[in-house]
């Protein structure tokens, strides 16, 4: 909740969670937000070229189940499989994220993909994590 304002600053009280109980913040960084800024979001400023990212990207512009549908019908190709993981994250099925990716993983690594394979075990530690499996996230 606001305290008080001494010039262009704003002085907040925390009213929950963790954290420094108070804070300032300049207002000139603060606009009001209402429903239409959901709308008006501008793009990233960051767009990665990763497997990953692209699958993200792709989930992102077109939904979960319709990236799903088209990734299976691209095959078992990495990129494919890097997709249906992410798309099965997304639908909240970490456990079937969790076998594509390690399939999409074995697959980079027979190929020598270092990218993908990177991008493969980040979504395995994510599955991982969203089934609470965090001892084994990064090292299984």
């Amino acid at each position: 909740t606001a305290e008080e304002v001494v010039g262009q600053r704003l002085r907040l009280r925390k009213v929950a969670g963790s954290g420094p109980t108070s804070g300032w913040v300049s207002l000139g960084l603060l606009r009001e937000v209402g429903p239409e800024a959901a709308q008006d979001r501008s793009p990233a400023a960051f767009a990665g070229k990763s497997l990953l990212a692209a699958a993200e990207a792709e989930v992102g512009k077109v939904g979960a189940e319709a990236a799903l549908s088209a990734a299976r019908g691209r095959g078992k190709d990495g990129a494919a499989l890097i997709t249906v993981a992410v798309a099965h994250i997304a639908l909240g099925s970490p456990a079937a994220a969790l076998e594509v990716a390690t399939e999409a993983e074995s697959l980079f690594q027979g190929a020598g993909n270092k990218d993908g394979e990177a991008s493969a075990l980040l979504l395995i530690a994510v599955a991982r994590l969203a089934s609470d499996e965090h001892k084994t996230a990064l090292h299984p």
